[in-house]
């Protein structure tokens, strides 16, 4: 990487015509394909993804700064016009590269010459810079004595009575040893499932707890996740801390006090990342023995890092990004929106592997009227929570894994 030339200061982005060479196997890095719209990962759970609008932002200004550089060379004006295919490699010490064939474009008098040029361009990581924050998490004991904001859950419902009294039941171990600390509303869309029976076990479980708050509101309308979540979220003034959660969810005591630190109203927002089990059929121990230690192993299930469902956010941050996609129905890509969102508005994204949150595995239904992108989304949600690789691999080789 010695022969790199910087072409564009503003956005630290070099080319070159040198690659990085590794004297052994291991340090060898992978370089992942894309085109215009998705990305191909190597030995990933999902191997199709889409291009995120800021890393689309991100990539697009690399290869404006390529242009940039190749109109002052040719002293001729010159745009760029569209990705045809490329490859992208991350290089933890330097950056990130694009190997990229793009469609470019010669201004002239009368028409444009167009023509596909060949660029590999490195966009280089800024300098390390420390932050120290005011907050300091070491002392667990100062923090117990300050004041601590409630958490209040929402969780939005559509039949599930199954899902709905394990959810309840773990909710109830947590309220014996959080009292007066969280809160629950659920929003209950009673169109395709009738709602009366979800009221009786929510009741059951208040007049258990009557100096708790939980309580819930009925929407007529067929399920739509970002419209209920919405309902739920006006219930709430503008300083409270919200906590989005789904009644296939197996929460613990730990997530209260990783939602707290790290959701910081104006400042942060908190996906925590989910374990999914798989199928338990697929698995070497039923996923109702919660009594054991939980073992959060690849046979178990995986880390679901592309999933943003679950999401600590406080109301006024809610607002200040405006919300979710209200017009997103059905299932998936609304939390991915209102991610992105965030970002837009410069409000930090925090991402955590968090052994506090664990996906219960359900069959899953994919409705073909959705949206071809959020239909594909949806199968391949499906077919990864089915089994780890390994597993399949065993089944079908017809030896069992167990």
């Amino acid at each position: 990487m010695e022969d790199l030339l910087k072409i564009n200061k503003e956005n630290n982005v070099t080319i070159s015509h040198q690659l990085h060479q590794s004297s052994h196997r291991k340090g060898v890095l992978l370089w992942h394909g894309f085109n215009d719209s998705h990305i191909f990962i190597h030995n990933s759970l999902e191997p199709v993804i889409y291009w995120l609008s800021p890393f689309r932002t991100m990539r697009d200004n690399v290869f404006r700064a390529v242009v940039q550089s190749l109109r002052q060379k040719i002293k001729l004006f010159m745009g760029f016009s569209s990705v045809n295919y490329g490859y992208t490699m991350l290089n933890p010490l330097l950056g990130i590269y694009f190997m990229v064939n793009m469609n470019v474009y010669i201004k002239g008098n009368s028409h444009h010459n167009a023509f596909d040029t060949n660029v590999l361009a490195v966009r280089n990581f800024s300098s390390l810079v420390f932050k120290e924050e005011g907050t300091s998490y070491g002392d667990t004991e100062t923090e117990s004595t300050q004041k601590q904001p409630k958490i209040n859950f929402i969780v939005p419902l559509s039949g599930k009575i199954m899902a709905l009294r394990r959810f309840l039941r773990q909710y109830e171990m947590l309220l014996t040893r959080n009292e007066n600390q969280i809160t629950l509303t659920f929003v209950l869309l009673c169109v395709e499932n009738p709602c009366n029976e979800s009221v009786l076990v929510i009741q059951s479980t208040k007049e258990r707890f009557p100096s708790e708050e939980i309580r819930y509101i009925e929407l007529q309308m067929e399920f739509n996740r970002a419209i209920a979540l919405d309902k739920g979220i006006s219930l709430f003034p503008k300083d409270t801390l919200l906590f989005f959660a789904d009644v296939d969810l197996h929460i613990t005591d730990d997530i209260l006090l990783r939602i707290r630190r790290n959701t910081i109203q104006h400042k942060q927002i908190y996906f925590p990342i989910m374990f999914s089990e798989f199928h338990p059929n697929m698995r070497g121990r039923p996923s109702e023995n919660y009594g054991a230690v939980y073992r959060f192993n690849n046979y178990q299930g995986y880390w679901r890092i592309f999933s943003l469902g679950p999401v600590a956010i406080y109301k006024s941050d809610y607002d200040f990004i405006g919300g979710f996609d209200l017009s997103i129905g059905g299932w998936g890509k609304e939390d991915r929106d209102l991610w992105e969102r965030a970002i837009k508005k410069n409000i930090t994204t925090f991402r955590s592997a968090d052994v506090g949150i664990r996906h219960i595995y359900h069959d899953s239904y994919c409705d073909p009227t959705t949206p071809k992108d959020q239909y594909y989304m949806c199968l391949s949600s499906k077919s990864l929570n089915y089994a780890s690789t390994a597993a399949m691999a065993h089944q079908f080789y017809g030896r069992g894994i167990w």
